[in-house]
């Protein structure tokens, strides 16, 4: 649930990406929570605390789907490693409703026996576990990683402009999970 007004690099490669992929036909909008949601908090840490994440960080996407349909999207994506709000979004709205975890982990089922999670933070792998519980995936994970060190909030930014840290230390964190089984 990043502030997509503060989210620089981050936003630009997404839209990017999007455009690339989508055609000229295809029509991406990018919300996140509005601004000034976080103050100096980073949403990762946020996800640690329950409450808040019922509260604040599941509305921000549930809020999202209900605005997404009554503007007229044809559909909603929770880009958030998290799921956050996607059942309760479900339930809300008729327009299809997807998120990155489930979407990539049901993809990664299809062409792996054992998968290897990696995770930006112990909070979130926490959220991600209980998840993969719920879609009764759990007997497909290999191990599960979190990145060292953990990936901060603001780094995102960072990210897209110059990789080559995070993907060293990516590959690393992969490396690991590879050794303890994981095709995917």
């Amino acid at each position: 649930a990043v502030e997509m007004n503060q989210a620089g690099a981050y936003s630009d490669a997404l839209k990017a990406h999007f455009k690339r992929i989508g055609g000229p036909d295809v029509e991406v909008s990018l919300f996140g929570a509005k601004p000034g949601t976080w103050g100096e908090l980073q949403p990762a840490k946020v996800s640690g605390y329950p409450y808040v994440f019922h509260q604040v960080v599941k509305n921000i996407f549930i809020e999202g789907a209900l605005q997404a349909e009554a503007e007229g999207y044809d559909a909603m994506v929770i880009g958030s490693s998290t799921d956050p709000g996607l059942r309760e979004a479900r339930s809300l709205v008729d327009i299809p409703v997807v998120s990155a975890l489930e979407s990539s982990f049901l993809v990664a089922s299809t062409v792996a026996n054992k998968i290897g999670l990696i995770a930006p933070t112990e909070e979130v792998a926490h959220i991600v576990n209980t998840n993969i519980e719920q879609y009764r995936l759990d007997a497909k994970i290999a191990s599960w990683e979190t990145l060292e060190p953990k990936l901060a909030d603001k780094e995102l930014n960072t990210l897209f402009s110059d990789p080559s840290v995070f993907l060293g230390r990516f590959q690393d964190t992969a490396r690991r999970a590879i050794a303890k089984g994981a095709d995917a």
